[in-house]
This record gives structure tokens, sequence and C-alpha cells, in this order.
């Protein structure tokens, strides 16, 4: 390949624009001196003396006619470098960090040329980053290529520190797998692999292929002086009167007894603290508790008008005297919802039965729930609840016996119906076993989720099990592991008589009874009626639950079955409108529900709105989701975003033909990656990169021996690319265009007579 080049001291772009520049100031002085003269000498003489200068600035640019030629064939390298955040760290007596000394070593630093300069002439090498966010899904990146340029162009490498995790076995994996076998790998990285394929069997697989690795070792091999916050656990939203607690996960790479600090911290106002020292484990755990009302009032947030919820943005710092490896992994930002509305259950038993007592008690003693309950017969007939549709607005659960939702009028039926349906109400029925009277007049009602009417209406039962759709739903889970859950479940005091009946399509059952002749009878079974869930229950005999271990257990089920059943209040919301997106935080690749309830000028549900939930980050648009209506003519819309990146967002609500000051807000949402090892060993892994070398047949190399690796990569080249360079601006044939032209030029104004 034949082609020119520039290495003056001016870019050809400045010595094109000064020859040109030049050249025309000369013609147009010349001009006025030919002026007087015949044809052709005004236009020749000027244009003679013109292309002279123009020749003579161009020399400056450096022009040089290189000719380059392929002797045998190039072996391929391959340079795998880590880009995970590790490499941003600056290591004793270093004045950069090491992802920026590693582009120094590659491309050159100005004062001496990069090792990649060198080598591109004798091998033909790709560089490729691994480790970075872009990586994480699609494998290494392509960084450069010497095939993309000429041996004498200059060499330029990005190369980023965002990685998460270094996943040095998926890099090595995918030179594997590649279709091309390369002569040699050299891998550059600290060799803190943390994350993907076991390195082992990779490096047997490239040793069979013959493709040894040489390993270029990063960093300090001990480890430096760090704190950092690896996570921290907590609740997804609290009341004003809870106690907000929970625990953080704490690096402390520190010397025993190394004093440090943790804060708990809301706008910059620490709500708690705690002075700590190092006690010679690289992690600790700390568990904290902080007064919730704290929370709320470090804010500047009107608690007193707020409806719904308000957020609670929170960050978890560490600080300490000495010096710290790396500062930015000290604070670990998290969001909740501090609610200031507290969930209102009805509790309804015309015969006030034992069950329902310790129902209505179980909730009193929960600040989350504010309680109304109808107990006995009296108290049912004078109330007739419910007496409007209005009454039941207020109420998110009913817990209602079975004989109660009997004695309910049409209108009363339809009016809870709808309730359920269109508010996404939870209903929880209550049945018995016991009650043998008056089966034939037991009405069906279409949104229960079994068939009531049996010739046989009660059985006994010896044990409860959970049926397998409720071995992953939360609110039959006491025990953090499965297979210990089931067998507490197995244990509970079983009912000693149970009503039996049918589910109906579409129900599930979650609770079954197993009867001492092995026949299974549900007890426990939901269906999704419109917005809302309708649960019942063919016991009246949960409060047994509580023998010996008192509200172990008995008041933790009814909290968690009941907010199960119901659908989750709006965080935000107005007389117009209402937004939800769920918990303040989520992790990377999440799809954020969101759920959007509109109201018309006279408060009816607004139906067939055109409704749009609206992404911005950093206060740009960056998606727009449509809602869509669900039942219809309920008002209420729903939908999903696509998986959600890294970063803060905001999501509102944009509704053609409602004005903006109808629903004001936006719900903010902090989408993190979730925690890794990455940050937790910033030392050099020297045994893991020298096991990699020696496994595959390479060398391992610290970075202070790094000129040796041209040396050791000699041996895999099989050509090499040659090159002619020829000065055009030092040649005699430029010299002699010069010459010639200001020759010619004077020998034609001495024929016009100017000389």
């Amino acid at each position: 390949m034949t082609r020119i080049h520039f290495e003056g001291i001016l870019a050809p772009w400045l010595g094109a624009v000064l020859a040109i520049v030049a050249a025309a100031w000369i013609w147009w002085w010349y001009r006025r001196e030919t002026r007087g003269l015949p044809r052709p000498w005004p236009i020749v003489l000027p244009t003679l003396r013109a292309i002279a200068v123009a020749l003579m600035f161009a020399m400056l640019t450096g022009p040089i006619l290189s000719r380059q030629w392929l002797t045998g064939s190039l072996a391929d390298i391959v340079v795998l470098i880590d880009e995970s955040a590790s490499m941003l760290l600056e290591d004793h007596n270093k004045s950069m960090h090491r992802s920026a000394r590693v582009a120094d070593w590659l491309q050159g630093d100005g004062e001496r040329s990069g090792w990649l300069t060198g080598i591109r002439k004798d091998f033909h090498v790709e560089v490729f980053g691994f480790g970075s966010s872009e990586a994480e899904s699609s494998g290494p990146r392509t960084v450069w290529d010497s095939n993309n340029q000429s041996p004498s162009d200059p060499i330029r490498v990005e190369l980023k520190t965002d990685g998460r995790a270094t996943a040095i076995g998926e890099a090595m994996d995918a030179i594997a797998r590649g279709g091309n076998t390369p002569a040699a790998v050299v891998l550059v990285s600290d060799g803190q692999s943390n994350s993907g394929t076991t390195i082992a069997d990779v490096a047997d697989r490239l040793r069979d292929r013959k493709v040894p690795i040489f390993a270029l070792g990063l960093g300090r091999t001990d480890e430096p002086n760090d704190l950092a916050m690896l996570g921290v656990d907590h609740p997804k939203s609290i009341l004003a009167t809870d106690v907000f607690q929970g625990t953080a996960t704490i690096k402390q790479q520190l010397p025993d007894q190394t004093p440090y600090r943790f804060t708990i911290s809301r706008n910059g106002k620490v709500l708690w603290s705690q002075t700590l020292t190092a006690d010679g484990s690289p992690t600790r755990t700390l568990d904290y508790r902080v007064d919730g009302k704290s929370l709320f009032e470090s804010g500047s947030d009107d608690i007193s008008s707020a409806k719904g919820s308000v957020p609670l943005d929170l960050d978890f710092g560490l600080d300490m005297e000495q010096d710290d490896a790396v500062a930015m992994n000290n604070v670990w930002a998290s969001s909740l919802w501090g609610v200031t509305r507290r969930n209102r259950v009805l509790v309804m038993d015309r015969r006030g039965r034992w069950e329902s007592r310790y129902i209505k008690n179980a909730f009193e003693r929960d600040s989350a729930w504010e309680v109304d309950a109808i107990m006995g017969p009296d108290d049912f007939e004078e109330r007739k609840f419910p007496a409007s549709r209005e009454e039941l607005l207020p109420f998110d659960v009913l817990i209602v016996s079975m004989d109660s939702v009997q004695a309910w009028n049409d209108a009363q039926e339809r009016w809870v119906a709808d309730h359920i349906a269109e508010s996404g109400a939870g209903f929880i029925g209550i049945d018995s076993g016991r009650d043998k009277t008056n089966e034939e007049s037991r009405v069906e009602l279409e949104w229960l989720p079994v068939s009531l009417g049996t010739t046989d209406p009660s059985a006994s039962i010896r044990r409860l099990e959970l049926a397998q759709v409720a071995w992953s739903e939360r609110a039959f889970a006491f025990e953090a592991d499965e297979e210990s859950n089931l067998k507490l479940w197995s244990t509970f005091p079983a009912p000693r008589v149970a009503r039996k009946v049918t589910e109906k399509p579409g129900a599930e059952v979650f609770v079954v009874g197993r009867t001492n002749s092995e026949e299974l009878i549900p007890m426990i079974v939901m269906r999704t009626f419109g917005q809302g869930k309708v649960v019942y229950i063919a016991n009246d005999e949960s409060w047994r639950w509580r023998y010996n271990v008192a509200d172990l257990y008995h008041q933790r089920f009814w909290s968690q079955i009941t907010q199960w059943s119901m659908q989750s209040p709006f965080a935000m919301e107005n007389e117009f409108a209402a937004l939800d997106t769920g918990d303040r935080t989520c992790e990377v690749g999440a799809m954020i529900p969101i759920r959007a309830l509109l109201k018309d000028t006279d408060r009816s549900p607004l139906s067939g709105a055109r409704v749009y939930a609206v992404i911005q980050q950093d206060g740009k648009r960056v998606d727009s989701i449509p809602l869509a209506e669900f039942p219809a003519g309920s008002g209420m819309y729903a939908g999903a975003t696509p998986p959600m990146p890294e970063g803060k967002f905001s999501i509102s609500l944009e509704v053609p033909g409602i004005p903006v000051e109808n629903i004001p807000w936006q719900s903010d949402l902090l989408v993190q990656a979730p925690a890794t090892a990455e940050m937790q060993s910033l030392a050099q892994n020297v045994s893991l990169l020298e096991q990699i070398a020696q496994q595959t047949g390479g060398t391992y190399l610290d970075e202070a021996n790094r000129d040796k690796l041209s040396d050791l990569l000699r041996p895999k080249q099989s050509g090499k690319i040659e090159e002619s360079r020829w000065p055009l601006w030092q040649s005699f044939p430029w010299f002699i265009a010069v010459v010639a032209t200001l020759s010619l030029e004077w020998f034609l104004r001495k024929r016009a007579g100017l000389i």
C-alpha cells in the first residue's frame, strides 16, 4: 500500500490554508507590478511566483511518501483489558489510576511511543475491553484493531471504567469460542475475578488449542485501607409511628481498632450515627434503629396535607480520619415511601365469633391499620352495613363472616361487588362448617371463588397443607426457606371442622385440609375480581394458632393475607387522580408496574381516556408508556415500563384534555445495579494471574516488567509489515520543482522587460 502522510511542524490543513493565503497575496502584489504589460505576462508571472511560494509553505507540513508490504502472514494477538470499576483505583506511588496507566502504555504518553506502535508491525493486534457496563450484555467490546489503521497512524485507545464486576472467565470464554485461534492472548487486569464462568475450565480449553495467556498484573499486592458501603436492607415503606430498622453491610479493610463513623442522613441532616472500630474482619453487618417520626420531620414535605405517601430519600454513609483508597463507595443511596395514610379494614360478624374478635384485636394492635368492627347481632342490625355505596369507599379490605354475607340484600351485594372490582378492595370471607342451618337458602354469589352448595357441608380436618401455588407467596410465608415453611404449616392446629366447597373455574386453592380419609378439602381459595381479590376461608379456627405462641403466627398471618388481598394504596392521589409506581428503589432490568386512577369533575370514574406514563431522566423525556383501562369503565389504568437501566428517573401522567394542575405530581424512582463484590478486594490477585498463565503455557508479568512482553511474544511472530519512507519535502524533485519554477519566472520576467 502506497500513501502520503505528513510529519511536519504544521498540520496539513493549516499548511494548505497558509499556502493558499500566501500564494494569493503574492499573486495580488505581483499583479500590480505587471498590470501594464501585454498579455500573457500579467497572468503568467504572478502565477509562477505564487506556485513557488505555495510549494515552500507545503514543505512545512512534512509530506512523506510511504510504501508498505507484508512479508509472510501476521499472527493474531488478542489483548483483553479489564474495564471494571476497580480500574479507577490509584495505587500508592502512582500518579494515575490503573486504567489511565494502561492507556498510556498502549498508545504512548507524548514522551515515549506506545507498546501498540511497535507490536502492530509484527502482529495483527485486536484490543478488547471486558467488564464494562456495555460488555456485561454483549461480551468483550472492540477497543482497537490494527487492521483498521496504517502502521504509521497515531494510536488512540479509549477505555471505560464503569463495570460492576470482573468476569475474566467470561472474557476468556469469548476468545475460546471465537472462530479464529489467536497466537496468544494478553490479559491486563488486577486478577480479582468475581463473576461469570469458572476460569480453570476455560484455561484448559485455550491450552488445548495452544493459545497461551500472558497475564499483565495491575495494582499493589497488599490490600489498601478501604471503607465501603456494600449494601443496606430496610422496609419499602414506613409509618411515622413505626421504628425504621434494618441492616447495613460494611467493608472495613482497615488496621485493627481503627475508628470510623456510620451515618444515616436525609437532605444533609444526620438522623442516626454510630462510631465503630475495625475488629479485624473484612466485612461486618450493623443493625440500626431510627425513630420513624424523625425521617418525616427531616424533609420539607407537607406531611399534614399529604395524601398517600411521601418519598423518603436516605444516604447511608461512612467516614474516617485516615486516608481511604476509594471514597466513591462510602455512600449508599436508597429510598422508601413514608406512608401518611393508614390502611382501613372492616371486620364484620353478625354472631361475633371468637375468630372475628381475635382478628379485630390483632389489627387494633398494628399501627399500620385503622379498624372498624361490626360485632354481634345487635350491632349488625343497627348498622345495616353497607347502607350505601359511599359507605364502602373508605375501606381497603372487608373481612366478613359468610353468614353476614348471606344476610345482605341484592343492592348491598352489588355495592360490595362494585367496590371490589372498581376500587381494588380486598374481600376475605370466613365460613364455618359448624353452621348446618339453612343450607338450601345459601345464595351463590358470582364473585365468590367457590360454590357453596353441597349435600355434605362439613368435614373434619387432620392436617393443613400448603398447595404448590402458595409456596412462593409471601402471604403464606413464615419461614425463610421453603421446606421449613411447609413443615410449619403442617404443625398448625387443624380446624376441628371446615366447610366443604368446590373452587370455581379461574380460582386458585392455596391451602388444603387433609381429612382422615386422605381427602383434600380447599381451605383458602382466591380469585381476582376486577381490580380486587376475593379470598374464601373455609373455617373460623385460626385463633387456635395462638396456643402457646400467642400472636407469633396468628397476627402475622392476618396481616400478610389482608395486605395480599387488597390492592396497594396509591402513593399519590388527589380528588381527580391517583398514581402509583411501586417501590421507590428497584434493580436494573426491572419492569416498573404503573397504576393510575382518573376521576371526572363529578368524581365519577373517567373512562375511555388516552393515558400515558411519561418517563424522564435529568429533566429530559426518555419514553412514553400508554396505559390501558381495566376493567372497562372503571377509570383504572395500568401498564409497565420496559426493563429499566441504572439511574434516577421520574414518572408522571399525561392525559390529553386534563389540566396539568389536576395531575401535578411525579413519582421518582432510583434504579440500582445489584450489589457485587467488585470493590471488596482491591489488591492484585497475583496467584490467580500466575495460575492462568501457567495453565495455558504463558507467562505472568508485573506492571513494572511490562516492557518484556514484546520479547515474550516474538516467538509467535509469523510475518512482518515492511515499510519504505520517502520524505518528499527533503527530496531533490521537490527542490528542483521550487528552483525550476523560480528560474522560469526569472527568465520570463527578463523577456517581459522587467529586468
